[in-house]
């Protein structure tokens, strides 16, 4: 099985039942070798419908000089542009998984056309674009370290938050089809243009004159690959052990019709889980004074969520929780998270007492991480007194199960609150047989004590305020099955 291959199933595996996109125009991937950046490459194709069209042009980027070559044929090209192009990464990549995607069919009637890029001021690569065509073009981004003589720019330690800072602008800028915002991104600091410069100053006039945007859906760097641990947030999250070079990759889908599809919300969830990840490990091996390094990017759509969040711990063998910790307000959802996040380490310790150990973390991976994140508060229920949900929460007791509930008693100096996650109660279905046994637990919570009066628990049930509601919940994806990827 082909690299290609391999990553094409674990994409599906990490991002299942992506229904295909009809408004996808072009996407923007790296080109750096398969073992470095294969998956963020894959990714894009989740959505792509190759049967709709009948044109693909390819952007790759010239390394070696500022000239444009068209190739339709490699028989045609001159013996000088043949060398080029047999030394030129971003071709060969662009090509393996062109011939991967689009050619599988000998008798497809596809016109796939390769452009090299040095300078786009002179390129007519995108002249004859119509609905029926799509763009591939590729760049990777940041190069850091001595490799590329700019090791003076970051540190060791710092080097991936770095990256993130100095490309925010670059990502928002190219999302939006901004050309002005991205010259001006990069006007000042050579070295943060992306090595495909040309490529995408080629691909935003485009973009800009036909109003199409773009989302992320894959945002990684080299630190970490993703073979052969098989461990996504491994791959996207900052290492505690920092790094003294990378090569960042950002892999973007652009359409006339842009909208934050399944892809892209996956995908940004992910991103969450490895900075919960990220946090976690930091503070277990003893970098708790670098946790101010571990943030999201500007341009993530989920910076801008407005809800509450609760984050968990999990054993990957058993799992059983090792630490939960949540927060119902609705305002700085990252930072919120991340608290919750560093909070995980003293609950472990604290309340379950089962301290998160260094030989649990990566590279070994004992513990997985999950969110429960709610959804907006204005769509929850509320029902006054245990008779009223009893009798109208959503269906019976055993779709009951699937949601979140919430107790709440403000009465004779009281201000009492609990609440249990969706699933609680059929993860305790033998502890819980009947609705009222739940309810009846969940006052017990919320008073800290395993007992009270008939009249106490009666009071408690008529006056207290009861919510239900939902949420989304995301596991740390693992693959189990390596076989897959054996050559």
């Amino acid at each position: 099985m082909s690299l290609i291959a391999c990553f094409e199933i674990i994409a599906k595996a990490l991002f299942p039942n992506i229904k295909k996109n009809k408004h996808v125009s072009s996407i923007l991937i790296p080109h750096a070798g398969l073992e470095y950046s294969g998956l963020a490459s894959v990714i894009p194709f989740l959505e792509i419908n190759t049967d709709k069209y009948t044109k693909v042009i390819c952007l790759c980027t010239n390394h070696y000089d500022n000239t444009n070559i068209e190739i339709t044929s490699k028989e045609l090209l001159s013996g000088d542009n043949r060398k080029i192009l047999d030394r030129e990464h971003s071709y060969l990549r662009m090509e393996e998984l062109v011939e991967h995607f689009f050619n599988k069919d000998s008798n497809t009637t596809q016109k796939i056309i390769y452009h090299l890029i040095g300078d786009h001021t002179s390129s007519n690569a995108l002249n004859s674009v119509d609905e029926n065509t799509l763009i591939i073009a590729n760049s990777d981004f940041w190069h850091y370290g001595d490799r590329f003589s700019n090791s003076q720019h970051s540190s060791k330690i710092n080097s991936q938050h770095d990256k993130i800072l100095k490309e925010n602008a670059i990502i928002k800028s190219i999302k939006e089809s901004d050309i002005d915002s991205y010259n001006e991104a990069t006007r000042d600091d050579k070295n943060i243009k992306p090595c495909g410069n040309q490529v995408i100053k080629l691909l935003l006039k485009y973009h800009s004159d036909m109003n199409i945007k773009g989302e992320v859906c894959m945002y990684h760097d080299s630190v970490n690959k993703f073979l052969p641990s098989f461990n996504i947030l491994d791959m996207m999250k900052l290492d505690y052990n920092g790094s003294n070079h990378l090569v960042s990759y950002v892999s973007i889908i652009f359409s006339k019709y842009n909208h934050v599809s399944p892809l892209i919300r996956r995908f940004e969830q992910l991103m969450l889980l490895s900075r919960i990840k990220s946090m976690i490990e930091f503070i277990v091996a003893d970098k708790s004074s670098y946790t101010d390094l571990i943030i999201m990017p500007e341009w993530c759509n989920i910076n801008s969520y407005k809800n509450g969040i609760f984050v968990g711990i999990k054993n990957t063998e058993d799992n059983a929780t090792r630490a939960s910790i949540g927060y119902y307000s609705t305002d700085n959802f990252i930072q919120k998270t991340l608290a919750a996040a560093k909070s995980c380490v003293n609950d472990a310790h604290n309340r379950w007492k089962k301290p998160i150990l260094i030989s649990e973390i990566s590279p070994h991976n004992k513990i997985m991480y999950y969110v429960n994140i709610f959804e907006a508060e204005d769509k929850w229920k509320t029902w006054h007194g245990y008779q009223d949900i009893a009798k109208n929460a959503p269906g019976k007791d055993i779709t009951k199960k699937t949601y979140g509930y919430k107790f709440s008693y403000n009465r004779n100096g009281m201000n009492l609150s609990s609440t249990y996650l969706p699933g609680v109660w059929k993860e305790h279905e033998n502890r819980w047989p009947t609705f009222e046994k739940m309810i009846n637990d969940l006052i017990y919570k919320a008073l800290s004590k395993t007992s009270y009066t008939d009249d106490e628990l009666k009071e408690y049930k008529t006056n207290g305020l009861f919510k239900t509601y939902k949420t989304t919940y995301v596991e740390e994806p693992i693959i189990t099955d390596k076989s897959i990827c054996l050559r």
